[in-house]
């Protein structure tokens, strides 16, 4: 099989019907999978999904819950669930807007075997402001893209921002640590861990919508608060990761903590500040 698309739903009922019909309108012309991980939705989430899909010829298999397991835990199980040469994740709240966008990935993987995974811009949608945020600058016919390293990801000097924008090799190579699903799995550890065994490509194309809304677990909290669980993720990373990208990992953490500085120091008076800074560690100035 060529292609698992691997849905990841929790209390998803708002949103799941544009993202079942994103993949619905994607032309493909390949054997593919759709795995249903639903982390045990309290809403009708599962149903919607069911009562969709069963309406087409496209395969696709509901991994049973018995009990909620939380974003990591069902990721695992969505993972060792795929069958497919590739991996495909969407997330019930996001949605492909490019019906082309499948096959635009698995042709370009398939044509530069040195990439593990590659991924593409996405649009941002701010629910509760109804506005999409994005610049057309790459919004092209033609595939425009550019590679990166897992310590480009490190250092913070490139970001992915998305899971749903992930297309990625399911190879014998990738060793899934039962550790590595202790902590949240966030866009930048698997972009890290799969850089390991080849190239990421950012493909300079618009093809699918990240929502932002108040029930989302990054999306719903403030700048400082996401800032925060950041620098906590990337130190157990540097911990799983066997601080192969130490030094990266603390330039990114720097960079975190002064933008975290300068909010904070736009509401306090500057000999405040002053006096903060004295106290501040070197690495944290």
């Amino acid at each position: 099989m060529k292609l698992s698309i691997l849905l990841t739903t929790y209390n998803q009922a708002k949103y799941i019907e544009e993202a079942i019909d994103s993949i619905i309108n994607q032309k493909i012309d390949f054997d593919f999978e759709i795995i249903v991980a639903d982390d045990k939705s309290t809403d009708n989430t599962l149903e919607l999904i069911i009562s969709k899909l069963s309406n087409t010829s496209i395969k696709y298999y509901v991994l049973n819950a018995e009990s909620n397991l939380g974003i990591s835990k069902n990721y695992q199980r969505g993972f060792k669930s795929c069958k497919g040469e590739f991996i495909a994740i969407l997330e019930g709240d996001d949605y492909w807007t490019d019906p082309y966008r499948i096959k635009k990935h698995i042709d370009f993987l398939d044509n530069h075997t040195e990439c593990m995974m590659s991924f593409n811009r996405f649009i941002i949608y701010e629910e509760h402001l109804n506005r999409f945020n994005y610049d057309n600058k790459f919004n092209v016919e033609e595939i425009n893209y550019e590679y990166i390293s897992s310590q480009d990801l490190a250092s913070g000097n490139k970001k992915i921002g998305n899971l749903s924008s992930c297309v990625f090799r399911n190879s014998k190579k990738i060793n899934w640590d039962d550790r590595f699903f202790e902590v949240v799995i966030a866009d930048l550890f698997l972009g890290i861990y799969l850089g390991n065994f080849g190239l990421i490509a950012k493909i300079n194309n618009y093809m699918s919508v990240y929502r932002i809304h108040k029930n989302g677990l990054w999306s719903g909290n403030n700048i400082a608060k996401n800032n925060n669980e950041l620098i906590n993720l990337i130190e157990k990373y540097d911990v799983l990761l066997e601080y192969k990208y130490k030094s990266e990992f603390q330039k990114y953490k720097n960079r975190i903590s002064k933008g975290n500085k300068k909010k904070i120091s736009n509401y306090i008076p500057p000999i405040i500040m002053k006096l903060i800074n004295l106290f501040l560690p070197p690495a944290l100035k």
